[in-house]
């Protein structure tokens, strides 16, 4: 996490060259950056240099046309495009499981064929043996062709006794489409066990509308360049975003620090708008399994240092940040930056493959349909007894 402070410059009363210069070195009263009130004025760090009560802003300060208007900016020091960090996606729930293979019309019209097969087996059966002039089997009714066209689809093998070839046919297409169902079906019903499912992920602004209707929060960091390019917007995705700010309460949808920002990501329903070059300080203290990175990124932020308007000092400060930008040496103390960030307790990692396994998360819908089903049956005997019981004393009083 960056420290705000100020660096105030004042040569001695001889004139000294620049090596013997006296500094000192001041914090920002209220710790942030910066940011313009409704009167005008400016807040932060940026609003002690801008009122002339420092010299220079040494600071992550991102530089935006806004800023600009009451400070001048060295050359940036570093660049970073903008991101949407989020917790990773949960994995759905597994309760329909067992109905995923197929889509709902597939269902319908399964259920369908079932029903239209029974009755037309039986009458193609019943037509033939009355031009045949044979006896029809009592077992073989209406019930019993349509419980056997359901049977072939769960289970291979049937009880029907097929006597003339015009059923025989009918039952072998029957057969033929059975066996390409119960294949389709197992097969992707194993990849849809061993293979997880999660939630649809955030991975851009585009998404932002989707996931504030999920019960999302938008957040960024308050008082940072991101709120000026924002609320700048006149139109487009930007402006959008902003409108999903919470601006009635500002504590909300406006963190005070990048930590607090990362860690309510974690705690509730939170999205979090920041640079790209902070996914290393994630990965490096949180780990790599608790966080999700959005695939898009989008305006980049350039970071330098904030110095009076018309002041000198930029031009030198300039100078020497290209010199160090030129040698490297500016990403060589980034990284060694980054890899000094403590490592949090309770930081995650992804972890190894593992075998497979059937739990009882998998297998959770066959007993809902199981419990569904022993429900039905309840229901339909509770039924049963009061329409016999009804019927008994119907036919009782009809006695007397």
């Amino acid at each position: 996490m960056a420290v705000h402070f100020s660096v105030h410059f004042r040569r001695n009363e001889r004139c000294s060259p620049p090596h013997s210069t006296r500094y000192k070195a001041y914090l920002s009263p209220d710790n942030s950056w910066g940011y313009f009130l409704p009167n005008g004025t400016v807040t932060g760090i940026l609003g002690m240099v801008a009122r002339r009560e420092v010299d220079l802003a040494v600071s992550a300060l991102g530089i935006t046309q806004e800023r600009e208007k009451v400070v001048d900016f060295t050359a940036p020091y570093m660049g970073t495009h903008s991101m949407l960090f989020s917790r990773f996606p949960k994995e759905k729930g597994r309760a329909l499981a067992v109905l995923s293979p197929f889509q709902f019309q597939v269902w319908i019209c399964l259920a369908a064929a079932v029903l239209f097969l029974g009755p037309v087996a039986y009458l193609v059966s019943y037509a033939v043996t009355k031009y045949k002039y044979q006896e029809a089997d009592e077992k073989l009714d209406l019930n019993w062709y349509t419980f056997n066209a359901f049977r072939s689809i769960v289970l291979q093998g049937n009880y029907i006794e097929a006597g003339s070839w015009p059923t025989r046919f009918i039952l072998f297409v029957w057969f033929v489409f059975c066996l390409i169902f119960y294949a389709l079906y197992s097969g992707v019903l194993t990849a849809v066990l061993a293979v997880p499912t999660y939630e649809t992920p955030i991975d851009s602004l585009n998404d932002l509308p989707r996931a504030a209707q999920e019960g999302f929060t938008i957040g960024m960091l308050g008082g940072s360049s991101y709120n000026s390019f924002f609320k700048m917007a006149k139109e487009g995705i930007y402006k959008q975003t902003w409108d999903l700010l919470d601006h009635n309460d500002g504590s909300k949808s406006f963190v005070n620090n990048l930590d607090e920002g990362f860690r309510r990501v974690l705690a509730e329903r939170f999205v979090f708008i920041a640079g790209e070059s902070y996914m290393k300080m994630i990965l490096r203290r949180f780990g790599k399994g608790q966080y999700h990175f959005g695939r898009e990124v989008f305006f980049p932020v350039y970071v330098g240092f904030a110095c009076q308007s018309g002041s000198p000092i930029a031009h030198v400060f300039t100078q020497w940040i290209l010199r160090l930008q030129a040698s490297g040496l500016i990403v060589q103390w980034i990284d060694t930056l980054f890899k000094q960030i403590p490592r949090d307790p309770a930081a995650k990692e992804e972890g190894e493959a593992k075998s497979f396994a059937i739990t009882l998360t998998h297998l959770q819908a066959g007993f809902y349909l199981t419990f569904l089903g022993l429900s039905v049956a309840t229901v339909v005997f509770l039924l049963e007894l009061v329409i016999f019981y009804t019927r008994e004393k119907e036919l009782q009083l009809t006695d007397y």
